[in-house]
C-alpha cells in the first residue's frame, strides 16, 4: 500500500510539472554523483524549463538516477498571481532494482522530525517549523517602497532606511539553491491608520537569526505643516544586532548592538524618483573585544527609483571608540576577529562610500557595485571596488547566478600606489569568484570558478566544471 501512494505521489509530481514547463529533455552525465566517482556511474538527467506566463505556474525539474539504482527528482515551481509570488523547493528520492524490478521511494525529508522525550510542545512546534520552512525557497507580496512589502527566504539586496546599517546586503551563508528562513518586512503606517510613519524589520533567520534589524520612521511635521517644505522631513531610529553567534570565531565572538538615528530631507519627491540629504547618528555598544562604545556621524545623498534602481553616497566620521565600518556587510558570518579589525575606522579619518543598484525583482535578478575609501592626512587609502550580479532564478538560459569581482588598493595614493580609475585597469590585488549554472541546449554547464591575484597581478585559479550532453 505505501509502495502504491508513494508511485501515485510521484506520478501526480509528474503530471504538475508536465502540464506547467514549455520543454523537456534527457541527457547524460559526464560526471558521477558526488561521492561515487570510484564506482563511474552512469548519471541520467531531466531537465524542464520555467514557464514565463503571467499569472501562471513554472519551474524547473531536475532528476539524476545512477547505475547503483539510486535515483533523486527536484522540482522547484514558480508560482505568480498579482502581487504575490513565491518559490517551492520540492525532493523526492528512492532506489530502484531490476531483479525482481521493485522501486523504493524514501520520504524520510517529508516527514515530522521525531520529538525528543525532553522536548516542549513550543519547541517541537518550532522544530517542526524549520523543517518544512526548507520546502520554501522564498515567498513574495508586493514590491519594496510600496505600502506594505513581504519577502520570506533567503535575503537578496536590502537597505535599511539610508543604508547607515545595512547597505545592499544579500545573505551569502546558505548555498545558491539553499534557502533559510528570513523574513523582509516593511509597512505603511497609514494602513494601520498611523499616518506619516512606518515601520521596517529584517532578519535572515527566524528561529536562529545571526542578523537582527528593524527601522520606525515617521514625518512629524506634515500634520502641522503641510504645505512647508520641511512637510517631508523623515525622522527615523533604525537598530541591528547579531544575537545567535554562529561565526567562525567562536570562541572570540564579535557581537555587537548598532543603533542609528537619522534624518532625512527630501531633494526630489516623485512618484517614480525620490531624493534625499540624510545625516545619521551612529552609535556601536561594546563588545567582546572592544568594552567602550562607538560614535560615528554620516551624511549623504540617498535616493530610489521605486524599487528597480537605488543609491547612496555618503561620508561617515568617527567621533570616539572603536567603529567597525559596515558590520553587517553581505558574508559577515565569515569574518574572524582578525578581519573585523581590518574595517576599524579610527578616529580623525573618514570613510567615502558610494553604492548603486539595479533589482530586478520579478526576475530574481540584482547588479550592485560599490567604492569605498579612508581619508585622513591629505590622503586617500583602502580603496575598495566591489560590483556584483545576483540571479536566483531561472533566467533565459541562466539557472542560478553569483558573480562578485573585488578590487583592493592597499597602498595609499600619496605613497606610490595605484589611482583609482588606473588600478581598474589592472588585475593587482583582484578577486573574481562564480558560482553558475548555464543550460545551452544540448548542453547544461555547472561552473564553479575563484581567480584570486596577487600585487604583482599573478593569479591563483581554481575552476570546478560539470558538463551535461542531453540527447532528445
Amino acid at each position: 500500500m505505501n509502495k502504491r501512494i508513494s508511485l501515485f505521489l510521484l506520478v501526480m509530481l509528474f503530471v504538475l510539472v508536465l502540464l506547467n514547463a514549455k520543454d523537456a529533455a534527457t541527457g547524460t552525465d559526464l560526471l558521477p554523483r558526488s561521492g561515487q566517482a570510484e564506482s563511474q556511474n552512469v548519471t541520467t538527467s531531466i531537465d524542464l524549463g520555467q514557464g514565463q506566463l503571467e499569472d501562471s505556474v513554472g519551474g524547473l525539474l531536475e532528476g539524476t538516477a545512477t547505475s547503483d539504482g539510486f535515483f533523486s527528482i527536484s522540482y522547484a515551481p514558480d508560482f505568480s498571481f498579482d502581487r504575490l509570488s513565491f518559490q517551492l523547493n520540492l525532493k523526492i528520492h528512492g532506489r530502484a532494482v531490476n531483479d525482481p524490478f521493485d522501486i523504493t521511494f524514501d520520504f524520510s525529508d517529508w516527514a515530522l522530525p521525531p520529538r525528543e522525550a525532553d522536548q516542549s510542545i513550543g519547541d517541537y512546534s518550532i522544530a517542526a517549523l524549520l523543517h518544512y520552512s526548507s520546502f520554501i525557497r522564498y515567498i513574495q507580496w508586493g514590491d519594496r517602497y510600496e505600502p506594505i512589502y513581504v519577502r520570506y527566504g533567503k535575503l537578496a539586496g536590502i537597505t535599511l532606511g539610508d543604508g547607515a546599517l545595512l547597505n545592499g546586503f544579500f545573505d551569502l551563508e546558505v548555498e545558491t539553491h539553499a534557502t533559510r528562513p528570513g523574513l523582509n518586512f516593511t509597512l505603511d503606517g497609514t494602513l494601520i491608520k498611523v499616518s506619516n510613519a512606518g515601520f521596517e524589520f529584517v532578519t535572515n533567520n527566524l528561529f536562529e537569526p545571526t542578523l537582527l534589524a528593524w527601522r520606525v520612521y515617521s514625518r512629524p511635521f506634515t500634520l502641522k505643516y503641510p504645505e512647508s517644505y520641511f512637510s517631508n522631513v523623515e525622522l527615523g531610529v533604525s537598530f541591528a544586532e547579531n544575537p545567535s553567534v554562529s561565526f567562525i570565531d567562536s570562541e572570540n565572538p564579535h557581537t555587537r548592538k548598532l543603533i542609528a538615528i537619522d534624518m532625512g530631507i527630501p531633494l526630489v519627491a516623485r512618484d517614480y524618483f525620490n531624493l534625499a540629504f540624510f545625516a545619521d547618528l551612529l552609535i556601536q555598544t561594546p563588545g567582546s573585544s572592544s568594552p567602550r562604545p562607538a560614535l560615528a556621524t554620516r551624511y549623504g545623498i540617498f535616493g530610489h527609483s521605486q524599487s528597480f534602481f537605488l543609491f547612496n553616497t555618503s561620508l561617515t566620521i568617527p567621533a570616539f571608540g572603536t567603529y567597525y565600518t559596515d558590520y553587517f556587510d553581505s558574508g559577515f558570518e565569515q569574518l574572524t576577529q582578525a578581519d573585523r579589525d581590518k574595517s576599524i575606522l579610527s578616529v580623525g579619518s573618514m570613510r567615502i562610500d558610494a553604492m548603486a543598484g539595479l533589482n530586478f525583482t520579478k526576475l530574481g535578478a540584482y547588479l550592485r557595485t560599490r567604492i569605498r575609501s579612508d581619508y585622513s592626512n591629505g590622503n586617500f587609502s583602502n580603496y575598495k571596488f566591489q560590483a556584483n550580479a545576483r540571479i536566483d532564478k531561472r533566467l533565459f538560459n541562466i539557472v542560478s547566478l553569483d558573480l562578485s569581482y573585488e578590487k583592493l588598493y592597499p597602498i595609499p595614493t600619496g605613497d606610490g600606489g595605484e589611482g583609482f580609475f588606473e588600478g581598474l585597469y589592472t588585475l593587482r590585488n583582484v578577486e573574481i569568484t562564480a558560482s553558475t549554472i548555464i543550460k545551452i541546449k544540448p548542453y547544461s554547464f555547472t561552473i564553479g570558478l575563484s581567480m584570486v591575484y596577487d600585487d604583482l597581478a599573478q593569479s591563483t585559479l581554481q575552476v570546478d566544471t560539470a558538463v551535461r550532453i542531453s540527447i532528445l
